[in-house]
């Protein structure tokens, strides 16, 4: 589903305008960005976690010169855990 998508659905299912879609889906994914970098974790009800990863550096493999190994420093990812009701729905 695109964005304009979910912000078409949004607006007809709460009817209100596409514009007042679009800042109310912005504010929700700059809700949660913001709660994931300030506590670590976000939990949105019956859908699942979102969660601040630490992902150790190390030497890889480089894709475009597969013999040389390049060092990457220590990163921070986002992580998403399903919740037990969307498991539940995707097997159905």
């Amino acid at each position: 589903m695109t964005q304009q998508e979910q912000i078409v659905h949004i607006a007809g299912f709460a009817d209100i305008s596409k514009a007042a879609a679009g800042r109310l889906l912005k504010e929700i994914v700059k809700m949660i960005a913001v709660e994931v970098m300030t506590t670590g974790r976000f939990n949105l009800v019956d859908l699942g976690v979102f969660r601040l990863k630490q992902r150790a550096g190390g030497l890889r493999s480089n894709p475009r010169q597969p013999g040389v190994r390049v060092a990457v420093a220590p990163y921070k990812t986002v992580v998403f855990r399903p919740s037990k009701h969307l498991k539940a729905a995707v097997k159905e």
